[in-house]
């Protein structure tokens, strides 16, 4: 367990001093102020408050479904670099190969979701400046959170919401980890959660899922399972759930590449 953990530090070190980790916070940030943009232009740039914002914004925007592909270019193309590299053989030498894929995943998925949660917070704190948190009659919960915005706790209602759209782009993250190991390309791995995206959409309509299941009615908070709480519970488990899957086809098809790479 302590080779795992030094060799897990080693892995969250090298994503969170990549020059990738900023640029995913600072690119999340400005695409939700550019998603913004025409609502402030609507609103005449002086009324709206941050929840008001947040909610348009985060709901379906367009320009937000570029988002998988920022969070992909965190930490999902490490893959890539080490094995166009041959850097992976040097790594496989010091550890084991299912430490290798376990350390990366793992660190993958938190890295991820936790520069996401940071630009998304930026972003928040870019709109307090200027805006107030609230104003009467403002959704900022959505629907999952609701009853914690209801109870006056608003900034609570947006953290939650930033959370479950952080770690729905660290299942994301892993997803296009789990692409590199097929096609160690960067632009590839960076553009996949796209194809994917598009085709969880399909798959989900094929088979006529409930929203419970929903990547995207989840990952916006518009689903519910009784509290607030309950709610938060649902949907992280639900991203942990789909990059547990997608970890284990990384893990499967990195091992299939050393065998035949």
């Amino acid at each position: 367990m302590s080779a795992t953990l030094r060799y897990l530090r080693v892995e969250a070190a090298r994503a969170l001093t990549a020059r990738t980790c900023p640029l995913c916070v600072g690119l999340t940030a400005l695409l939700y102020l550019l998603s913004t943009l025409n609502e402030m232009q609507l609103n005449s740039w002086t009324n709206g408050s941050v929840a008001y914002y947040f909610g348009v914004v985060d709901n379906f925007n367009s320009l937000l479904d570029v988002l998988p592909v920022v969070a992909a270019l965190c930490c999902a193309t490490s893959f890539c670099s080490d094995w166009q590299e041959r850097y992976v053989h040097a790594i496989l030498v010091r550890t084991t190969e299912g430490r290798y894929c376990a350390c990366r995943l793992a660190a993958c998925f938190f890295v991820t979701a936790l520069a996401v949660f940071l630009g998304v917070c930026l972003y928040l704190a870019a709109l307090a400046a200027l805006y107030p948190l609230a104003r009467p009659g403002d959704a900022a919960g959505g629907i999952a959170f609701d009853g914690l915005a209801a109870q006056g706790n608003y900034l609570g209602a947006l953290l939650c919401r930033a959370a479950v759209k952080a770690v729905s782009c660290g299942m994301w993250g892993v997803a296009a980890l789990a692409c590199s190991a097929v096609i160690p390309d960067m632009l590839v791995t960076v553009a996949s959660p796209l194809l994917f995206k598009r085709l969880y959409s399909v798959l989900y309509n094929m088979l006529g899922l409930p929203q419970a299941l929903s990547i995207d009615f989840v990952s916006e908070s518009l689903v519910t399972v009784g509290s607030w709480q309950a709610s938060l519970l649902h949907a992280c488990g639900l991203f942990l759930l789909y990059a547990a899957l997608a970890g284990a086809a990384y893990r499967l098809l990195v091992k299939r590449r050393l065998r035949h790479g």
